[in-house]
């Protein structure tokens, strides 16, 4: 049985909340490319929202992802529990209008994380 699960993100002050539903699934990687768990905040740019999922995307770990401010949705990267990590639990913060940056609980050389950085 699939459960939805909604996140609410209000874009801009004079627009009404766009909402973005995510699939959750018992098993990271059990729907393919599919982004479940958004727990962490998302950061809100001045016509996009920014955030990651811990499960789901190609490799079932995890997402970061954009909301435009027309609600569109759109995977940023898919986590490969690699050296760029995965199951990132944690919001993402932001260097001026040109990177992202987020840590990421699995993954990297030990296998205990990683801190990313996405270029916009």
């Amino acid at each position: 049985m699939q459960l939805f699960r909604k996140i609410s993100a209000a874009i801009a002050a004079d627009k009404e909340p766009v909402d973005c539903q995510f699939r959750a699934h018992p098993l990271p990687g059990a729907v393919s490319g599919a982004a479940a768990r958004p727990v962490a905040p998302v950061r809100r740019g001045i016509d996009n929202t920014f955030g990651t999922t811990v499960f789901g995307g190609a490799d079932g770990t995890g997402v970061l992802f954009l909301i435009e401010s027309d609600g569109t949705y759109q995977v940023l990267h898919s986590f490969t529990d690699g050296s760029d990590g995965g199951e990132p639990s944690a919001g993402v913060i932001g260097s001026g209008s040109d990177s992202l940056y987020g840590t990421a609980s699995v993954g990297g050389t030990y296998g205990l994380g990683t801190v990313f950085q996405y270029s916009l």
